[in-house]
């Protein structure tokens, strides 16, 4: 595990997971990430959100809201 801003970056198993969740009395919320791609356009930002296999962990019929951020000077604006 490291720190990084604002929190905590490991890797786990999900029952790991789920246990901070339940457990921890510090954390307000738990992130998972579940893919990382780089994109460059907007149409590489499309393509690889649609590589991710959303169903492992959402009901085909939900919606999906996608945040991103971006370590340099971006031209996705």
């Amino acid at each position: 595990a490291r720190a990084v801003r604002g929190g905590v970056e490991c890797s786990v198993t999900w029952p790991q997971v789920w246990a901070v969740h339940l457990r921890s009395r510090l954390a307000t919320r738990v992130l998972v990430r579940v893919q990382r791609f780089r994109a460059t356009t907007w149409a590489e930002m499309e393509l690889g959100l649609r590589r991710v296999p959303w169903a492992t962990w959402l009901d085909p019929s939900a919606g999906v809201t996608v945040q991103a951020t971006c370590n340099k000077g971006s031209a996705l604006y």
